[in-house]
């Protein structure tokens, strides 16, 4: 995602990578602050939010029961009111991430 003064910018082309990307932890958070707002509409967390630092918010987190296993899995993908909720994205076993063979993202 674009940051910075090209936040607002027209799409321009995107410059590839060498390599592989590192995509053994979760990707960076959007900052997230409290908000008279929030608290009206009940999204307020009880408890506080991780957050990742970086730029590069768009992401997505991907989980398997046992990564490298032969065959193909079935996947199941949601969104549970991810941008009140990001604590349910990045924990795995709490909002019914990988279980009897399914691959899970968020």
């Amino acid at each position: 995602a674009p940051v910075g003064p090209h936040r607002f910018a027209a799409p321009r082309p995107v410059e590839p990578w060498p390599g592989v990307r590192d995509a053994t932890r979760p990707g960076a958070t959007p900052q997230r602050r409290a908000t008279p707002q929030r608290r009206l509409l009940g999204l307020e967390p009880s408890f506080p939010e991780p957050c990742v630092p970086g730029d590069e918010t768009l992401n997505v987190n991907v989980y398997t029961p046992a990564p490298g296993a032969p065959g193909r899995l079935p996947s199941w993908s949601g969104s549970t009111a991810a941008a009140s909720r990001p604590a349910r994205r990045s924990a795995p076993g709490t909002t019914g991430a990988p279980s009897a063979g399914t691959a899970w993202s968020s």
